[in-house]
C-alpha cells in the first residue's frame, strides 16, 4: 500500500509537470502566431490574441472603462466612431463592451454570413411553415407557406421591413438548418473579433443567450462594408420582390426601410447624410439604431449606434444628438 501511494504521488506530480508545459507552449503558439510584439494597437486585454488577429493596424479599441459622453444622450450605450483611410477616431461611446439584447441588429450578422456562404443568390428558395409562424408580435415581410423567392430577395426582405420570415428562410436555405446557420454566425463573429457576441436565431428574437455590444455591432458593420450588395441593402429605401404562389400564382410584394433617415420620415441636420443602417426592436433590447453616415463637408464616415432607448421618438433624438457631434 505504501508502495502504491508513492507511485500514485509521483504520477500526479508528473501530469501537473505536462500541463504546465502544455500550458506555457499554447501561449508561446499564440504569441508567435499574431506576432504580439509587431501589433501597433489598443487591446481589450483579456482577449488580445483574437483581437490582435482579427483587426487592421490603425483600429483603436476605446477603454473598457472610459466614457466620453455625448451631450443629450440618455441611453447608456451608444458609440460614434469614424474609419477612413488614414484616420480612425472614437469620437463618442459609453458602455460599447456591455453585452445586450440587440433586437434585429442581429439580421446584420445575418446578412452578413449569407453573403460569405452563398455562392448563388438568384438561387429560387421555397419558404416553410416554420418561417411563417413567428407569434404575432413577430415582425415580417409578408411571405406565405409554399412561396418561391430568390436569396437576394430575400436579403431585401430581411433588412427592410426586418422581416423575420426572409430570417429563418435564408437559414434554412444556405445551412443544413437554422441552428446550423447559427453556428455560421457565431463562427464569423469570432473570426471577425466580435467575441462578446453569442447568437441563438437569425432574426434577433429575445433570448437570454443571445446578445452582442455596440463595439460588435461596429464591427459587423464594417466588415459587411467590404460587399457592394451589403451597402446597397443596407441603403435602400423601398424594393419591390416577386415571389410564386404554391399554386404557381405571381404576387409582387413592396418592402419600405424601417429606417426613418432612409425612408424620408426623418431628416439629419444639413452637414450629415445616412447612407445606410438597421433598425431593431424587442422588450429587452428596447430601440435599437445602427447607422453607416457621411459628414457632407469632410467626406467623413462614420459608424453610429444607439441601443437600448425608450420608444421609437427616443431613438431617433439620441442618434440625432449623437450625430451632432458632426455638425
Amino acid at each position: 500500500m505504501v508502495i502504491f501511494n508513492k507511485i500514485k504521488r509521483i504520477l500526479l506530480c508528473f501530469i501537473i509537470v505536462l500541463l504546465s508545459f502544455c500550458m506555457m507552449s499554447c501561449k508561446s503558439s499564440l504569441n508567435n502566431q499574431y506576432n504580439m510584439e509587431n501589433i501597433n494597437l489598443f487591446l481589450y486585454e483579456d482577449n488580445k490574441e483574437r483581437y490582435s488577429n482579427a483587426y487592421s493596424k490603425n483600429l483603436f479599441l476605446p477603454s473598457v472603462d472610459k466614457v466620453v459622453d455625448a451631450k443629450g444622450v440618455t441611453v447608456d450605450t451608444y458609440l460614434l466612431f469614424s474609419e477612413n483611410a488614414d484616420n480612425s477616431t472614437i469620437y463618442k461611446y459609453k458602455n460599447v463592451f456591455t453585452k445586450r439584447s440587440i433586437a434585429s441588429l442581429t439580421k446584420i450578422i445575418t446578412l452578413l454570413t449569407v453573403l460569405k456562404e452563398c455562392d448563388d443568390l438568384s438561387r429560387k428558395v421555397t419558404v416553410s411553415a416554420n418561417a411563417t409562424n413567428l407569434g404575432v408580435h413577430s415582425s415580417m415581410a409578408g411571405l406565405k407557406r409554399g412561396d418561391e423567392i430568390s436569396i437576394e430577395d430575400l436579403l431585401y426582405g430581411l433588412m427592410l421591413p426586418s422581416g423575420n420570415d426572409c430570417a429563418i428562410v435564408l437559414a434554412e436555405n444556405v445551412a443544413n438548418s437554422v441552428d446550423d446557420f447559427v453556428l455560421l454566425m457565431n463562427r464569423l463573429a469570432e473570426n471577425i473579433g466580435a467575441v462578446h457576441s453569442h447568437f441563438t436565431n437569425p432574426h434577433g428574437l429575445d433570448d437570454t443567450y443571445h446578445y452582442s455590444t455596440a463595439f460588435d455591432i461596429y464591427l459587423f458593420m464594417r466588415e459587411g462594408s467590404k460587399y457592394e450588395l451589403f451597402n446597397k441593402i443596407i441603403g435602400t429605401s423601398k424594393y419591390n420582390a416577386t415571389v410564386v404562389s404554391e399554386t404557381g400564382e405571381s404576387r409582387n410584394i413592396e418592402w419600405t426601410q424601417t429606417n426613418k433617415y432612409l425612408n424620408g420620415e426623418k431628416q439629419t441636420k444639413e452637414n450629415v447624410s445616412v447612407i445606410g443602417g438597421k433598425t431593431g426592436s424587442t422588450n429587452n433590447a428596447g430601440r435599437c439604431l445602427s447607422i453607416f453616415a457621411k459628414q457632407n463637408s469632410s467626406g467623413e464616415t462614420f459608424y453610429a449606434i444607439v441601443l437600448n432607448s425608450a420608444n421609437d421618438t427616443a431613438v431617433y433624438r439620441n442618434m440625432d444628438n449623437l450625430l451632432a457631434t458632426l455638425y
